[in-house]
């Protein structure tokens, strides 16, 4: 009798600990798939915002600063126009 009641105290002592451990488990299961969702809603505003397909990537201007120097060309307003109203 003494040796029924050991063995099923070491198997429940077991039992919670493999619970334990499966508690852990899912714990992280459901941490890295709310992360890999977060990641592919962001990938998803990436693709729509910006069209990003597998074709070569056409650069930004407001990313890349050297194409901005065309941007800051003068304005020239002709002097005729500037007194009309």
């Amino acid at each position: 009798m003494k040796h029924i009641l050991t063995s099923f105290t070491l198997t429940t002592h077991q039992f919670f600990a493999v619970q334990a451990g499966n508690s852990v488990l899912r714990t992280k299961m459901v941490e890295l798939s709310n992360r890999l969702q977060s990641l592919d809603e962001i990938l998803y505003c990436l693709k729509a915002k910006y069209c990003i397909s597998s074709d070569p990537m056409i650069t930004d201007n407001f990313i890349n600063p050297w194409n901005l120097m065309r941007m800051n060309q003068p304005i020239m307003a002709s002097t005729e126009n500037m007194f009309q109203y």
